[in-house]
């Protein structure tokens, strides 16, 4: 017989009472009256936890409690996981092995399946995520262009001759100017194929068209591989992942999804800058321009940036998410088409 205090269904009113069990059920007296007699596949034991009483739960909701919180009931449940619990393998084993399926959950699963869903994403969603990203971005980040007419059209017809001679649709690649005090020297792709290069980029640039066509490919490249599509569909699997984790934990699970955000689109973003620029680096040998072009972009924008190439800081300054510009240089300098 355990001693313990017996709470009704939908009552915190405690009986004191005492629950007695054997091979063909359980019952719960209180002096001489029987508050409940059941069989054994009718309760449920809840899981031990060292220093709380492991309560009884009734079908019918009402719950007994034993007055020794180290009391563990022979039946009801297995007594698996308190082993388990108590095993020190289990606990070191569960240290190891949980940080590990994180990383393959978040860089390896989650990479892939937003490679595989974004086949799957209708045309129509897409341009409404461009079209809604921009007015964000226009409103934020953007001012009307100042840029010089002469400069503009050099670039306008670089950037439309290319499209024409590899057979891109002029309809879905449109080409935007905008002055960015925030961006500088710059240049980016929306989902729909809507691309922007500031006046800062496009200044810098000016006396190297073939570097500034080179900096529009590497934009296009983002476009035709559907970078910013897989960005999304990883984010919000990486979302997922952190709510059926920690729940409705909300600070900490906001904190820790920021975090994972950063490191996951910091190492699939590299990724995609390396595909970007192999494609910038194919087209431009189908132009027949050197792919050279590129490299002298990337000195071009490690200038603006104020970055010293080769001294170890580049990674954590521009667009740290891309790889160092030294080693995209090189990569440029050294291309062999496919």
């Amino acid at each position: 017989m355990i001693t313990g205090q017996y709470y009704r269904a939908g009552h915190s009113e405690c009986i004191e009472a005492v629950l007695e069990h054997s091979g063909q059920g359980i019952k719960v007296i209180n002096g001489d009256t029987c508050l409940e007699q059941v069989g054994l596949d009718e309760v449920k034991v809840a899981s031990p936890i060292p220093g709380v009483a492991s309560e009884v739960v009734f079908v019918t909701g009402a719950r007994f409690v034993p007055r020794d919180k180290h009391h563990r009931w022979q039946f009801g449940q297995s007594r698996l996981a308190e082993k388990l619990e108590r095993s020190k393998a289990v606990i070191i084993g569960a240290v190891i092995a949980v940080p590990v399926a994180l990383y393959l959950m978040f860089f390896h699963l989650l990479p892939a399946a937003a490679q595989a869903s974004v086949h799957f994403v209708p045309d129509e969603v897409i341009e409404q995520m461009g079209s809604q990203a921009f007015l964000i971005i226009e409103k934020t980040m953007l001012d009307p262009s100042e840029l010089e007419a002469s400069v503009k059209s050099d670039i306008e017809s670089d950037w439309n001759n290319a499209l024409d001679t590899l057979k891109l649709d002029r309809e879905r690649y449109q080409l935007g100017f905008y002055r960015s005090d925030v961006l500088g020297a710059n240049a980016f792709a929306l989902p729909n194929g809507q691309i922007v290069m500031t006046d800062e980029l496009a200044e810098l640039l000016k006396d190297n068209r073939h570097a500034s066509l080179a900096v529009l490919l590497h934009e296009i490249g983002h476009v035709k591989h559907q970078h910013s599509v897989k960005m999304v569909a990883q984010s919000a699997g990486a979302a997922i992942v952190v709510a059926m984790l920690f729940g409705d934990l909300e600070t900490s699970s906001e904190v820790l999804l920021g975090t994972g955000s950063v490191l996951i689109e910091s190492a699939f973003s590299r990724d995609m800058e390396r595909e970007a620029d192999d494609y910038a680096l194919n087209k431009l040998v189908l132009l027949g321009i050197s792919p050279v072009a590129f490299a002298d972009a990337m000195r071009a924008l490690a200038k603006a940036h104020q970055l010293e190439l080769g001294d170890g800081e580049e990674s954590r300054q521009y667009l740290s998410t891309h790889p160092g510009i030294s080693e995209r240089i090189e990569y440029a300098e050294q291309f062999t088409p496919e």
